[in-house]
């Protein structure tokens, strides 16, 4: 019964299959963990994991849950620390952590993407081109008080 259901994911939707498994593979909960303790100075993992932070978080950059605290609340029974407890640990995360994060991940997908050689054809010859996905701000933020009155002046949160 399973195999029959994923059969038919992998026939009309084999990329979403492939995102799948590279996100179970790279983000795999004992690798994670094991990067933690190799790369992390001053704190500690008890009963909150590493693994379930950046489990936690993905969620929310995935899109599936609006926010932290909303993804906590879909999960509260499996992580199993207080909402309380869960902050501390993000609030104190070292930036080490998270520039080791970025790092591994890089590492990984960069093998991923070495396999499939036709998508990476240099946007601009002889130029690495970085594509920055700019943001706007919501209404509520305001321009600074000197540059209200600047045609040119520049827009809150505008990258």
């Amino acid at each position: 019964m399973i195999s029959a259901i994923f059969e038919r994911f992998v026939e009309n939707t084999p990329m979403t299959v492939m995102v799948r498994a590279i996100m179970e593979r790279i983000f795999a909960p004992k690798l994670l963990d094991q990067l933690f303790e190799e790369t992390a100075e001053q704190q500690y993992q008890r009963e909150l994991l590493f693994s379930s932070v950046v489990g936690l978080m993905s969620l929310v950059v995935c899109g599936m849950y609006p926010s932290l605290n909303a993804a906590y609340k879909g999960f509260e029974k499996v992580v199993g620390v207080s909402k309380v407890a869960l902050y501390a640990k993000v609030n104190g995360l070292e930036p080490k952590l998270s520039q080791a994060l970025v790092r591994y991940s890089s590492e990984q997908l960069l093998a991923v993407q070495q396999e499939f050689p036709a998508a990476a054809v240099p946007l601009l010859a002889g130029y690495e081109v970085r594509i920055i996905d700019g943001n706007h701000i919501a209404g509520t933020e305001h321009r600074l008080k000197v540059l209200r009155n600047e045609p040119a002046g520049a827009l809150p949160g505008q990258t």
